[in-house]
């Protein structure tokens, strides 16, 4: 990549996010998770390779962006904190917060993004209930709500879980409009 091109990276964030938690076993004090299963550890080394990939663009003073649901753990991970360190000692890492439904998805989808690019908090738009209901997001068929048989409130992923992966062209377009602006 030539130098002022931008990355944008959406690593599998399955393993990640909250839903998964009662498997990964992930958390703030072991966000490794359980590495004894096959997905975990993959999802780690994937994770890992991420990091060496914005260590590789930042030295090639590439821009990137980095998009991950907002409950991911992936923030937590030992590799992401120590290259953001190695980093932010000589540019500024962005981090924010915004809503993927105020970008044309489906679902209202609560998502960060960390990068380079100074127009990364250009993302965050409030996510307000008439926005809301203008765009028509809905939560449904993404999570299961119900109650267990020790009447304790659960929470799984519904049939369109996976479809919160895609990221909508509006997003996509709004990201390659502000690296242009701001090249």
């Amino acid at each position: 990549m030539k130098p002022g091109s931008l990355a944008t990276i959406g690593l599998p964030c399955s393993s990640f996010v909250f839903l998964n938690s009662g498997t990964s076993k992930r958390t703030p004090a072991a966000p490794l998770g359980r590495e004894e299963l096959g997905y975990i550890r993959r999802a780690n080394s994937i994770a890992a390779r991420v990091c060496l990939l914005i260590l590789l663009l930042t030295a090639r003073k590439c821009y990137w962006l980095v998009e991950q649901p907002s409950s991911s753990m992936f923030e937590e991970i030992p590799y992401f904190q120590h290259v953001m360190m190695i980093i932010r000692k000589f540019m500024k890492v962005h981090r924010t917060f915004f809503w993927m439904g105020c970008w044309g998805h489906f679902s209202s989808k609560g998502s960060l993004a960390y990068g380079t690019l100074g127009f990364i908090p250009k993302l965050a738009k409030r996510l307000t209930k008439k926005r809301k209901i203008r765009y028509g997001l809905s939560s449904e068929g993404v999570v299961k709500k119900g109650i267990d048989k020790r009447g304790r409130k659960v929470v799984s992923g519904g049939n369109l879980l996976r479809l919160t992966q895609e990221y909508p062209r509006k997003f996509c377009a709004r990201v390659v409009k502000l690296h242009l602006m701001y090249l």
